[in-house]
């Protein structure tokens, strides 16, 4: 019996694979999806709005809604201070950090403060926001601690 099971999975993992597997780049610019799939190589997933990636913007719109992707994007020049562009870069960043400075350096309109708990900053969009209070703001924009990295300094923007 446990011979014939033995020979039943070793002929299961020789048979050819004929699933196909998803990869996700989570880029901190932009979003890409592919798959791959025996026999075809790899295939970029095409968005709503039919491209092969997507920005990895997030935000809020004039009516307090979370917004992502191309439609945060496309509201970065009525709404610079509510949409946050290179956010993972930030991710456990504290106050003192180089990459917070950065930032701060290229005159990105993000007001950040510590976090009471000590898990790093925290972005704020809207201080006088009565639909933002602090626990909505734990919840979707906290960026917790992490071990030091490398950093690398957000682009230029240009005017």
């Amino acid at each position: 019996m446990q011979k014939a099971a033995s020979c039943l999975l070793l002929g299961a993992l020789a048979a050819p694979a004929a699933s196909a597997v998803i990869g996700i780049d989570f880029g901190a610019r932009f979003l890409k999806v592919g798959i791959i799939q025996p026999g075809t190589g790899i295939e970029l997933v095409l968005n709503e709005a039919t491209q092969r990636k997507s920005s990895s913007t997030a935000g809020f719109n004039s009516q307090d809604e979370r917004v992502y992707g191309n439609e945060a994007q496309n509201l970065l020049g009525k709404l610079p201070g509510q949409v946050f562009v290179l956010s993972k870069v930030l991710l456990g960043a504290k106050m003192d950090s180089a990459e917070i400075a950065t930032f701060t350096d290229q005159k990105y309109p993000y007001v950040f403060e510590d976090d009471a708990d000590g898990h790093g900053a925290v972005l704020r969009y809207s201080a006088n926001s009565p639909t933002a209070p602090r626990s909505r703001w734990r919840s979707c924009c906290r960026m917790p601690s992490r071990s030091p990295r490398p950093t690398h300094s957000p682009p230029s923007r240009t005017a």
